[in-house]
């Protein structure tokens, strides 16, 4: 259960110096992922999309986020920060190539894009996209725990956070936080029960 990936320093480095092993790291999950910071022009667009529903800097500097199997991350989170994310991050891409008929994640992203924004409805009831953050969130969770990069105390007290950020404005109130943040907090014990 040892932990090939360091856990210090984790709050000092930046991700851009150590980007190769974490996309080795990322690339467990799914061998086409390639991290990319938030400065290229895709990223940039994203925000312009996004500032329409959420505040555009904290989008830009708080939110890692993924299409395809590209990831994207602010050029100054640390080190820290990029590998507590990245495996929630991968599991997305993962998702992208399941509606892509297992081809390859590009391929996914018109119905999964689709699947996740709309399915069924927008906001309050998209329950879809509130199930791929779960699912996302509950693999990465149990990753870090078999991969030694969280605790289970850390893990616990995300999910909760996550979950709460989740059920708001920042992704469109997908669900209704009172029966979605007990959904993440469920999830992260059962974790930590068979994992950690």
């Amino acid at each position: 259960m040892g932990s090939t990936w360091p856990r210090t320093p984790l709050m000092t480095n930046s991700w851009v110096e150590r980007k190769d092993e974490l996309q080795a790291l990322a690339r467990t999950v799914d061998k086409s992922i390639v991290l990319k910071t938030k400065d290229c022009w895709f990223a940039k667009f994203i925000a312009v999309f996004a500032g329409i529903f959420m505040d555009k800097k904290s989008f830009v500097e708080d939110f890692a986020f993924t299409t395809a199997n590209f990831q994207f991350y602010h050029e100054s989170w640390t080190y820290g920060q990029v590998l507590t994310t990245i495996l929630h991050e991968s599991r997305h891409t993962r998702q992208f190539r399941w509606f892509g008929f297992g081809i390859h994640p590009l391929v996914g992203v018109p119905l999964y894009s689709i699947v996740y924004l709309l399915v069924p409805f927008f906001v309050g009831v998209a329950y879809m996209r509130f199930w791929f953050e779960l699912d996302a969130e509950r693999f990465s969770s149990r990753e870090e725990l078999k991969r030694g990069i969280s605790t289970p105390t850390e893990i616990l007290a995300r999910v909760k956070r996550f979950g709460a950020v989740v059920c708001s404005r920042d992704y469109f109130w997908p669900w209704p936080a009172a029966w979605g943040i007990p959904a993440f907090e469920r999830m992260g014990r059962q974790v930590v029960e068979e994992v950690g």
